[in-house]
């Protein structure tokens, strides 16, 4: 049985969805799915290649863009880059990277026909940071 090894950064919102597409096409085709969260505590990218031994690995793209991350680690193994910023990439990778600009633009441009003049997003908790960044 193949072994295909999900790293991922963190868990996040969209983690599920992803994870259950990897986990139905594996499923049909006989494959086992291991999903690591790598740290720089453990494992590292290249501790959980060493302990699983992969056929592949799908590669969550927020941990190309960690300190302890090691493109270097995959050497010999099969790596698809979910989400990743290729710039921090050296030499042809094999990607898949979503557009998330295309749905932000469209969502702006549904709230400007409902009659809105003023758009912000933020995700930031602090409000005082939020104050500043509306103040500047």
């Amino acid at each position: 049985m193949k072994t295909v090894l999900y790293l991922q950064h963190y868990p996040w919102r969209m983690w599920r969805e992803r994870v259950s597409g990897i986990f139905r096409m594996a499923r049909a085709r006989g494959w086992r799915v291991e999903v690591s969260e790598c740290s720089r505590d453990f494992p590292t990218p290249r501790e959980a290649i060493r302990f699983w031994r992969p056929d592949g690995c799908i590669v969550e793209g927020g941990l190309v863009s960690e300190p302890f991350f090691d493109q270097k680690a995959f050497a010999g193994v099969p790596v698809v880059y979910c989400d990743a910023d290729l710039a921090r990439l050296k030499g042809p990778v094999s990607a898949v990277v979503n557009d998330f600009r295309e749905p932000g633009r469209r969502a702006a441009e549904e709230f400007i026909s409902l009659g809105a003049e003023r758009l912000g997003t933020s995700r930031i908790v602090k409000l005082a940071i939020a104050a500043e960044r509306n103040s500047s």
